[in-house]
């Protein structure tokens, strides 16, 4: 199985952001939005994902939205006990 993990940091300082929306889904296949808000070190992960490419949607009040397409796969990601990892990082921009 797979798993993406991340951080959510404000772009300027980059210090984490709590709580900001982090919504996923499968972009080919079937899906379900799944949704989860990042910890006090602006932290998420998501398990037992097949591979595949999903797109993920960031959201946080007073910075503007984002999107990624992130491909989950056995190449260029890190292998811990039996578990592949994504790894990403997202900076967000305050809002105009």
């Amino acid at each position: 199985m797979y798993s993406i993990t991340g951080k959510v940091l404000e772009k300027m300082t980059e210090l984490p952001i709590y709580e900001a929306v982090i919504t996923i889904h499968a972009i080919n296949g079937p899906s379900n939005d799944i949704a989860q808000l990042t910890n006090k070190q602006g932290v998420f992960k998501w398990n037992d994902l097949d591979n595949g490419n999903y797109e993920i949607i960031i959201i946080k009040e007073t910075y503007e939205q984002q999107s990624m397409t992130i491909k989950v796969n056995d190449i260029n990601n890190h292998n811990f006990k039996d578990e592949i990892i994504k790894e990403v990082t997202i900076l967000l921009e305050k809002s105009s």
